[in-house]
C-alpha cells in the first residue's frame, strides 16, 4: 500500500508577497484562501485552525482512505487548493 505523506506550513506568494498556510499532500501545495501579512501569522492560523483539523482527518483515514478523499477532504479543511505544476486528479 502506497504511504501518504502530508506536511503543513507557510509559503510567500511572490507577486503579492502575502503568507498563506499550506498542506503538501504527495506533492500536491494545498493553499488556504487566508493571506497574511507575516510568516508567523500564517504559521499561527494552521496551527490553530489547519492542523487539528488535518491530523483528526489523518487519524480517522489510518490506511482506510485513498489519496482521492484525502485531496478532497483537505479541500475541506483548507477552502479551496493549487495544485503545484499537476492539473491531474
Amino acid at each position: 500500500m502506497h504511504q501518504i505523506r502530508v506536511r503543513g506550513g507557510v509559503a510567500q506568494d511572490a507577486a503579492t508577497r502575502k503568507f498563506r498556510a499550506i498542506v503538501n499532500l504527495d506533492g500536491k501545495i494545498y493553499e488556504s484562501p487566508e493571506t497574511f501579512e507575516t510568516e508567523g501569522e500564517a504559521m499561527a492560523h494552521y496551527e490553530r485552525h489547519i492542523r487539528p483539523k488535518l491530523m483528526a482527518m489523518m487519524r480517522a483515514a489510518s490506511g482506510q482512505l485513498g489519496i482521492k478523499v484525502l485531496r478532497r477532504k483537505i479541500d475541506e479543511v483548507l477552502g479551496r487548493k493549487k495544485e503545484a505544476s499537476d492539473n491531474s486528479n
